[in-house]
């Protein structure tokens, strides 16, 4: 059983539901127009091309090294960004090169001319061309009007006849390191703001990347050096005879001992002995026992300088790099003295 209720104040008993109907009827309307607006070409071309961009960095990312990743950028940027061409190019002081190149269709005569154009070329940032400011004020530049242009760059405006062309700047750890070049020549259109804006985001999430790449290149390279002074250091040990080394504890009674220095035989005569002087002699005999440079001139009684220029002699008549080298071949094959 309906059982209406009148509204107070309503003698027909009409519930106000007219309201609601409006504001339902607005809500559909407005999300009509989101969907129509998120699908138009004011701004769902920016909103897709913005997503392909950021999907063509996260492919990038897989590369382990630079020469890999700057090989893929032109196509991975050319195809995201819907351009006909893409540069990229190193950037070195005053100078840039050109490294890598991608046209939509390579068969083209005006890219092919500009290929060859490029091959083996390295290019002076001029004063007065857009990619000078590029590099000096770190912006992305967008040229609009190449015809005649005194500014441009001339395999984009006079060989590949391009109406616009983009340059940005590719930032690594505070310096151009880069520039991307693109333009969208084959299909006669401007590029403008919103393709600007897109490649801006593309060399800033390319600088990051580099960054990354070169940063994890050090770290490895600290680990490796690291791991040769470990499997030096784990060499040495493993050649020295557990009777040869001796610590001493120095008295008030015996000031000719040096405190925690391993005493090790001096040299016996002959190729080494004719290498080093008398004195360079007790240095290096000292040296291998772990002395220090402080250790050794209060021993001879002698100053540090003096000391350090001893050990540099030393270092130099062994062919040695340092102290290290010399206690680590001393202990190897040095203690018959017949180093060559």
């Amino acid at each position: 059983m309906t059982v209406d209720l009148p509204v107070a104040g309503r003698p027909d008993g009409a519930t106000e539901l007219a309201p609601f109907v409006e504001l339902a009827e607005l809500e559909q309307r407005a999300l009509a127009g989101r969907e129509a607006l998120a699908t138009s070409d004011a701004l769902g071309r920016p909103m897709r091309l913005a997503r392909k961009i950021s999907e063509a960095l996260t492919r990038l990312e897989q590369f382990g090294t630079a020469a890999e990743l700057l090989r893929a950028v032109p196509g991975e940027f050319g195809a995201a960004g819907d351009f006909d061409r893409v540069l990229f190019s190193t950037v070195d002081g005053s100078r840039w090169t050109p490294q890598a190149w991608w046209a939509r269709d390579p068969r083209r005569p005006q890219d092919r001319a500009v290929v060859a154009s490029l091959q083996g070329s390295q290019l002076d940032l001029v004063g007065g061309m857009v990619e000078a400011e590029v590099v000096r004020r770190r912006t992305t530049a967008l040229v609009r009007d190449t015809e005649g242009g005194l500014r441009t760059w001339a395999p984009f405006t006079e060989i590949a006849e391009s109406v616009s062309y983009i340059a940005a700047p590719v930032v690594v750890e505070e310096r151009v390191a880069g520039l991307l070049h693109v333009d969208a020549g084959l299909s006669g259109r401007e590029i403008g703001e919103v393709e600007m804006a897109h490649t801006k985001q593309f060399a800033e999430g390319l600088g990051l990347l580099l960054e990354r790449l070169a940063t994890r290149a050090r770290v490895d390279t600290q680990a490796r050096r690291i791991q040769e002074a470990l499997d030096a250091a784990a060499a040495a040990l493993a050649a020295t005879p557990s009777a040869s080394v001796s610590l001493r504890s120095t008295t008030p009674d015996s000031p000719e001992e040096l405190v925690g220095v391993a005493r090790v035989p001096a040299p016996r005569s002959g190729g080494l002995a004719e290498k080093l002087t008398q004195r360079e002699r007790e240095v290096f005999d000292l040296l291998v026992g772990g002395a220090t440079n402080a250790q050794i001139a209060d021993r001879l009684t002698v100053s540090e300088t003096t000391v350090k220029s001893h050990v540099k002699h030393i270092l130099r008549k062994l062919n040695a790099a340092n102290r290290a080298q010399v206690i680590a071949r001393y202990l190897r094959d040095g203690r018959q003295g017949d180093w060559s």
